[in-house]
């Protein structure tokens, strides 16, 4: 069971992110920059089996041969019908475009051809028309699923010396594929510990608590109250845009204003220096309240504004929180106890718990499973993962860190992608290295992922789409399709495996493990400078 494998065309790489595009670099060929003549098209390439030698339907012979770390050499043989009619192609195409003069566009003689633009200029031009015709068919006849993109094993200039327009043309291209998984151990029993997240009895405290503050109501405070945390606060809003030396400038938009809006007086529960701003105000105060709003705004226009609010308190309220008791969970729930209402909430986020203890157990087994599988991982494969997690990290930046498209770009740079490649290969290795453990693992419990599965899977992501069409939804199905396979491997390992549990570390034993795993990696140059 070969993983799903996409090819990326040369073209594609333009319409890709800019940190993707940028990392995946141009299409080489022989390990060198390809020439415009020379480049060769990627196709997503299919995975049938068959002889060593094939005819294709191009009158196109290949024979395949493994090559060290997961490639595959491919020794192309073409006809000299199929060399001839690339060739006539090449000056037919040229007969139409030449403007030479003495002669009508379309009507040069092929001598001329030839003549004007020079035999080397021709005959590179139809070596190139060749391998565009040719190369897409050995790929997609393979027997094994291909990935990245192929290079000429041969020299470009070395198959154009030997090119004759009407004698057959042979020649060679290596090709990364999917490698094949040897699980050295067996996977079943696996012997493994996680971090456990313990269940905090205080955040069921919490929940209660919010339950109590959705209950409240309130009864007006003593004529001399003043604003203070936990009161409310009802008066009216109007909010300018803030001038750099700190006086009101513009209006802001309406929606920023109100009239006799109640203000629950609850650290954190605004925007930055709302709720500070109005502490100590009596009823009939008016107070201009500088504040800044979040990066995060549901508004765009307001994310991250400074602007200042004419504050009017009209009044101020005390809140009434109802006492915790059989009463309360009658009235504000189905359930008739306290304690039964307790035990709700302690199941509904026990349930989380559980979740997060489940996904540690599952990371602890496939980094079991990546410790017992010998795989050979060609570069192509580690390059598209860190260029994908590069991209990603990219654009989580932007949205989280509210950063313009100009900031991405200046970070987008050869160096700090190559950096970012360094740092996170040993994990992408492990991740690529488990995952194809878990392909093995469902070819060989014949585990498959039933279309019904599939399909649900995929309406539950359109449906968060909300009618936004896929970028490629051919490639989100296959990554639901081996989602799916991880879940139902995960779910046949833990059946059988030893599982401990093991406490979380305090912040200080995290602290002082990442400080004695810092020293350790310093000491590993010197170490190996002394055993140089």
């Amino acid at each position: 069971m070969a993983p799903a494998a996409f090819i990326t065309p040369v073209a594609a790489t333009t319409t890709r992110s800019s940190a993707s595009a940028f990392a995946a670099g141009g299409a080489r060929v022989g390990g060198r920059p390809a020439a415009a003549a020379s480049v060769l098209p990627v196709v997503a390439a299919g995975g049938r089996r068959g002889r060593a030698a094939r005819q294709l339907a191009m009158k196109v012979t290949i024979e395949e041969s493994p090559l060290p770390n997961s490639m595959r050499g491919v020794t192309i043989h073409v006809s000299a019908d199929e060399v001839a009619l690339c060739y006539n192609k090449v000056v037919k195409d040229l007969q139409k475009r030449a403007a030479i003069p003495g002669f009508r566009t379309g009507k040069v003689p092929k001598k001329v051809i030839l003549n004007h633009f020079g035999k080397a200029t021709v005959t590179a031009s139809a070596v190139e028309e060749v391998i565009q015709h040719t190369v897409q068919q050995a790929l997609s006849s393979l027997s094994v699923s291909a990935i990245g993109q192929a290079q000429l094993a041969d020299d470009v200039q070395d198959i154009v010396a030997k090119f004759e327009p009407n004698s057959e043309l042979s020649f060679a291209i290596k090709v990364d594929v999917w490698p094949e998984a040897n699980l050295t151990a067996d996977y079943k029993g696996l012997v493994v510990s996680a971090e456990e997240t313990a269940f905090d009895e205080s955040i069921v405290d919490d929940a209660l608590e919010q339950a109590r503050q959705r209950e409240a109501f309130t009864v007006l405070s003593p004529a001399d109250a003043v604003a203070e945390i936990g009161r409310v606060a009802v008066g009216s809003l109007v909010g300018f845009y803030r001038n750099e030396d700190g006086s009101r400038g513009d209006p802001l938009p309406d929606i920023a204003s109100g009239e006799s809006v109640e203000i629950k007086l609850r650290m954190g529960q605004y925007m930055a220096g709302f709720v500070e701003g109005i502490l100590g105000m009596k009823a009939g105060d008016v107070r201009d309240v500088p504040v800044e709003f979040p990066a995060e705004s549901a508004r765009p226009e307001l994310r991250g504004v400074k602007a200042i609010f004419e504050v009017t308190v009209s009044a101020l309220k005390d809140e009434v929180l109802p006492e915790l008791n059989d009463d309360f969970a009658r009235s504000a729930t189905e359930h008739d106890t306290l304690e039964a209402l307790r035990a709700d909430i302690r199941q509904r986020l026990g349930e989380e718990t559980d979740g997060a203890n489940d996904a540690a157990v599952s990371k602890a087994l496939e980094a079991a499973l990546a410790e017992i599988t010998e795989v050979e991982l060609p570069e192509t494969l580690i390059d598209e993962q860190a260029k994908t997690k590069f991209a990603t990290m990219m654009s989580d930046f932007k949205t989280k860190g509210n950063m313009s498209d100009e900031q991405i770009k200046s970070m987008i740079t050869q160096d700090s992608y190559q950096a970012y490649r360094k740092s996170a290969q040993k994990n992408i290795v492990k991740s690529l290295t488990a995952n194809l453990a878990i392909t093995k693992i469902a070819q060989l419990e014949g585990i498959e992922a039933e279309p019904a599965e599939v399909e649900e899977q995929m309406s539950l992501i359109k449906a968060e789409m909300k009618g936004k069409p896929l970028d490629d939804e051919a490639s989100v199905r296959d990554k639901v399709v081996g989602q799916v396979l991880r879940q139902k491997v995960l779910a046949l390992l833990k059946e059988s495996a030893v599982v401990t549990l093991t406490a979380k570390p305090t912040e200080a034993e995290a602290a002082a493990a990442a400080a004695a795993a810092e020293a350790d990696a310093a000491k590993e140059p010197v170490a190996a400078a002394g055993e140089a």
